[in-house]
């Protein structure tokens, strides 16, 4: 494998806060399960339903529960084609995995029709990436992920590719442990059409560097 490329940086939207923590891991048995319109908590070991969730203003083909995460107490949902912002916008929920109550409702900050935010989404460390592979900042379905304080629903971030393009669809999906992100763009062309790439970055305080393999 080639080494990789470091092809730009990322800058903060938002500041995130200094010396903050991470949740307590209460729920180490966790099992998420889905189906779309609905995700039900289960206890592993025991295969015991602990709730049934869905969202508060749930209307049809919002596709709620397309997209899942749990990260210590806290579960994200996804709900790609939520039309609050325009029609298939998107949002997220987040729900208190010990409770199975709805705690807040995320929608992006710029948020448009066709996004598809909440598409995919990872949870880790306190944090949450939402990818919205739809966004048109770099073009039509170019793509954009947000990240967000799970403790507070805060939008942190907004990232988009250095060399994003029209239809790269870069968010269509994610994962994020400790300090690093991954992220799928399935339809860039850098081998050959809609041949795909990954992005992997690094947080920290400040300027967000990361690394492309090609």
């Amino acid at each position: 494998m080639a080494a990789p490329k470091k092809t730009g940086t990322f800058n903060a939207l938002t500041q995130a806060e200094p010396g903050r923590t991470k949740p307590p891991l209460l729920c180490q048995t966790l099992v998420l399960l889905t189906a779309l319109g609905s995700a039900a908590v289960a206890q592993a070991g025991s295969a015991a339903e602990l709730f049934k969730l869905t969202a508060s203003d749930a209307t049809p083909a919002d596709r709620f529960g397309r997209a899942i995460a749990a990260d210590g107490n806290l579960v994200a949902i996804g709900s790609g084609r939520d039309n609050d912002a325009g029609a298939f916008s998107g949002c997220v929920y987040l729900f208190d995995a010990t409770t199975g109550q709805q705690l807040s409702k995320l929608i992006a900050s710029d948020a448009a029709a066709q996004d598809g935010f909440g598409l995919s989404v990872a949870a880790d460390g306190g944090y949450l990436l939402v990818g919205a592979p739809g966004d048109d900042d770099s073009g039509s379905a170019s793509g954009s992920v947000y990240l967000f304080d799970l403790s507070t629903g805060q939008e942190l971030f907004k990232l988009t590719a250095s060399d994003g393009a029209a239809f790269d669809n870069f968010g269509a999906a994610v994962a994020i442990h400790g300090q690093y992100a991954v992220i799928s763009s399935p339809r860039d062309d850098d081998g050959g059409q809609d041949s795909g790439s990954e992005i992997v970055i690094r947080f920290g305080i400040g300027n967000r560097e990361f690394v492309q393999f090609l």
